[in-house]
C-alpha cells in the first residue's frame, strides 16, 4: 500500500491552480479515508461553508453531520444533514452523540472566535490516532483574510489564525496546511502521516498572535504568508 505522502505530494493529484470550492479537499478526505480505513467520521458546515461535504459519502452510516446555524445565513437545507444546531451548542452535541471519531472535517465559521471554539472542542472527540481537517487555513489574498463576514463575498477569515493558536498550545500534536483548494489544514494525534510535523516555531507562532491581539489583520496575515512554512508547516505546490 503506498503511503498517503505520495499521494498529497504528487503536484498532478493536488497541485490545481483553479478548481471547484471544495474539490480538493474532498480528494484529500477521500484518499485519506480509503488508506487509513476510517471507521467513526465527522463533517460540521455551517449555512456559509461546506456544502461540499454534503456530498461525500452520503450512503456511509458511520458518517455523522452537523451543521451549525450562525444566523448570518438561515434556510439552509440539506436532507444529509439531520442535525442542525446553534452553533454555540456544538459541544453538548457532541456530548449527546457520545462517540469518538477516526477522522473529523470541518468546513467553520471563519471568524477567529468561532474557529477557535471549534478547535479546541472537536479536538476531544478524536480518537487515540484521530485526525483533523479544516477548509480555509491558507488565505490566498488579504481581502479573503478579513476578520468579518461579508454577505456575498469569498471569505476565509482568520480560521489560520486559530489554528496556529491551537498548535502554540497544543505542541504535542502534528500538523501541516496543504496551500491549495483555500488552504487544507490537518492536524494529527499521532505521526502516522508522513508529512506533517511538530517541530514548529514558537517564537514566530507567538509573533503572530500578538499581531493578531493588537488587531491589525493585515499586519497578521503579511507576516503569515511570510513565515507559514515555519509556523505551522505550510506546504507549497509548484505551479504548473
Amino acid at each position: 500500500m503506498f503511503l498517503i505522502f505520495d499521494i498529497i505530494m504528487d503536484v498532478s493529484h493536488y497541485n490545481v491552480q483553479k478548481t471547484v470550492n471544495g474539490a480538493v479537499i474532498t480528494k484529500v478526505i477521500h484518499d485519506y479515508v480509503r488508506l487509513y480505513n476510517c471507521k467513526n467520521i465527522l463533517f460540521i458546515r455551517t449555512p456559509t461553508t461546506g456544502n461540499w461535504l454534503d456530498n461525500l459519502f452520503i450512503n456511509n452510516t458511520n458518517v455523522v453531520r452537523i451543521l451549525y446555524d450562525t444566523h448570518f445565513i438561515t434556510g439552509i437545507n440539506s436532507s444529509n444533514i439531520k442535525n442542525k444546531i446553534e452553533y454555540k451548542d456544538l459541544e453538548e452535541e457532541l456530548r449527546r452523540l457520545d462517540k469518538k471519531y477516526d477522522l473529523i472535517c470541518i468546513d467553520p465559521f471563519h471568524t477567529y472566535e468561532i474557529s477557535k471554539s471549534n478547535l479546541d472542542v472537536l479536538y476531544s472527540y478524536l480518537t487515540e490516532d484521530g485526525t483533523l481537517i479544516s477548509h480555509d487555513c491558507f488565505p490566498s489574498m488579504t481581502s479573503l483574510a478579513r476578520p468579518t463576514y461579508c454577505k456575498n463575498n469569498a471569505w476565509c477569515g482568520e480560521t489560520y489564525v486559530a489554528l496556529v493558536e491551537f498548535a502554540y498550545h497544543h505542541p504535542e500534536l502534528f500538523y501541516g496546511i496543504l496551500n491549495t483548494d483555500t488552504g487544507i489544514g490537518i492536524i494529527s494525534k499521532t505521526n502516522n502521516i508522513p508529512f506533517l510535523t511538530n517541530t514548529l516555531d514558537v517564537g514566530k507562532q507567538k509573533i503572530l498572535l500578538e499581531k493578531h491581539k493588537n488587531e491589525n489583520f493585515i499586519q497578521t496575515y503579511t507576516y503569515f504568508l511570510e513565515n507559514a512554512t515555519k509556523i505551522i508547516n505550510a506546504i507549497h505546490f509548484q505551479k504548473k
